[in-house]
């Protein structure tokens, strides 16, 4: 719900609150969001004052003044409409927007700035102000009449005014504190087709849906299996240590699992002790150069010279 300080307003279909979008509060006294609207759809204006005395609030619709709700302080009021009489309204309606293609309607053309905004201004008042008056007829402030084509850019709605109703209310005037043109805060509610403010990117797109060939692929994937927790700590082990048991040592019991690796050991040491016996042995080569037994019977000959 926009909320200026101790003001608040928000727009009503069904009796309930329509989504407000792109929230922007312009200024300290200026606030403006996006809303959805539907063609013949009917809604009012909730407004809310926590002020600490009665304030006004003042509905624009597409440009013109249209109503106007005093509320008293810690109140809230309901603006349904455009009053025909003391008795009469006729509600608040979203319409389609007639378009032409006549210049003359070109001539219209600043008229068409405030299409597609609804602008709720607060504004203060002299306590006890109050003076009764006969209410007026404000429905002629709201046309239907066509415009050039070119303001399709606006959205292609425009509020128009439903069948009367009848509901009995009284009028007054009273002395204001902030001018028309300057009130003391303004909202301004920008509504639109949903589609429209999807493609201005107000509203986010829906995710795409997945095509069937994607989904095919995907299912045609093989799907790798949650570990067990017993297979979680068995790779854990593998990392750990250079001896990996195997997946059936794992639900033996301890001594069981120590007999395995001491049967393991003494395997891989016989394997290598075969190994090593199982040598080729090197064979030895006769030495080209004969010394001839010796016949001095121990007397040393000297072969150096003197």
């Amino acid at each position: 719900m926009p909320t200026i300080g101790n003001f608040s307003v928000h727009i009503v279909v069904d009796g309930g609150e329509v989504e407000e979008y792109g929230v922007d509060k312009f200024s300290e006294d200026v606030v403006l969001c996006y809303i959805t609207s539907v063609a013949d759809q009917t809604f009012s204006i909730k407004v809310t004052n926590n002020y600490h005395e009665e304030v006004a609030f003042l509905a624009y619709v597409d440009g013109p003044w249209a109503a106007t709700q005093f509320c008293w302080a810690g109140d809230s009021e309901s603006m349904l409409g455009v009053r025909e009489s003391d008795t009469i309204y006729r509600p608040f309606t979203f319409g389609t927007l007639q378009l032409t293609d006549h210049d003359d309607a070109l001539r219209d053309k600043p008229q068409w700035s405030e299409l597609g905004c609804i602008e709720v201004r607060v504004r203060r008042i002299v306590q006890g102000s109050h003076e009764p008056i006969a209410a007026t007829n404000n429905t002629q402030c709201i046309t239907d009449d066509p415009v050039h084509e070119r303001s399709k850019k606006l959205g292609g709605h425009r509020i128009k005014l439903g069948a009367p109703q009848h509901h009995v209310q009284s009028t007054s005037t009273v002395t204001y504190i902030d001018p028309r043109d300057k009130p003391y805060v303004r909202f301004r509610f920008l509504y639109r087709p949903h589609g429209l403010l999807q493609a201005e990117g107000i509203i986010p797109l829906p995710p795409k849906p997945e095509s069937s060939n994607a989904r095919k692929r995907r299912n045609s994937e093989p799907h790798e299996e949650t570990p067990s927790p017993a297979e979680r700590r068995e790779k854990e082990v593998c990392r750990a240590s250079p001896i990996c048991v195997s997946k059936d040592l794992t639900d033996l019991g301890v001594q069981e699992r120590l007999k395995a690796l001491r049967a393991e050991a003494d395997r891989l040491a016989a394997e290598l002790g075969h190994k090593k016996s199982g040598s080729p042995s090197i064979k030895r080569e006769r030495s080209p150069i004969c010394v001839p037994p010796s016949h001095n019977d121990g007397n040393i000959i000297d072969l150096t010279e003197d």
